[in-house]
């Protein structure tokens, strides 16, 4: 019996330890935090399938924080509204502005996309798309990301707007700005060891019943 508890006394540092050493390199490599985006040398051309982005497709990341401040700029591409994957990734993370064609090491992919909203603001339109998705560092590690994107139409009317997009297939420009964001943190290393030694409790108590049995 004392054989047995000594032998799980022994996984239990080598089980919270490789627990821990996970953690780190997830908590690490991770994309985690958030970010505001904006046109500047490109916009887009709105229609009932699709978002388009004009060339180059270079966009000003501001107000980023944790993981993100370690870039400037993005390249977007094309929204497929039928398949939101099509054309993946979306946002593809550049350290400067401006942006080079994409490395694709670090990215944001979508999932998924929500449905046109169309406000009046002034004697401007705004329109408004949510996405969802996944944030992929260069590492391969994924987290869960959201966010919005928000296009401007200047001097028009919110219904002949949606009208024209919706009803008769047509196409509006715009200039356009939006946000995204990790929705889930990773756990810190702190956290982790804690699961670890839990784990190895858990191991421990059962191979004392196992040996009492």
């Amino acid at each position: 019996m004392k054989k047995a508890i000594l032998g799980s006394l022994a996984v239990l540092p080598l089980a919270a330890a490789g627990v821990l050493a996970n953690a780190g390199a997830a908590s690490a490599a991770a994309l985690t935090g958030q970010f505001n985006f904006s046109s500047v040398f490109t916009t887009a051309e709105i229609s009932m399938d699709e978002v388009d982005f004009s060339d180059p497709g270079d966009i000003a990341l501001t107000l980023q924080t944790e993981s993100f401040t370690a870039f400037d700029a993005a390249i977007i591409s094309d929204i497929d509204l039928d398949d939101a994957t099509a054309n993946n990734p979306f946002l593809d993370l550049e350290a400067s502005f401006p942006g080079s064609p994409g490395d694709g090491l670090n990215v944001f992919n979508l999932t998924s996309v929500g449905d046109y909203t169309f406000s009046q603001s002034g004697d401007n339109v705004a329109i408004d798309l949510s996405v969802f998705g996944q944030f992929i560092s260069a590492d391969g590690m994924l987290s869960d990301g959201a966010g919005n994107l928000t296009f401007q139409v200047n001097d028009a009317d919110a219904d002949d707007i949606e009208d024209l997009v919706l009803n008769q297939d047509g196409m509006v420009n715009a200039s356009f700005s939006g946000a995204a964001f990790t929705t889930a943190s990773v756990p810190e290393p702190a956290t982790m060891l804690g699961l670890g030694v839990v784990a190895g409790s858990l191991a421990l108590t059962r191979a004392g019943k196992k040996n009492k049995a």
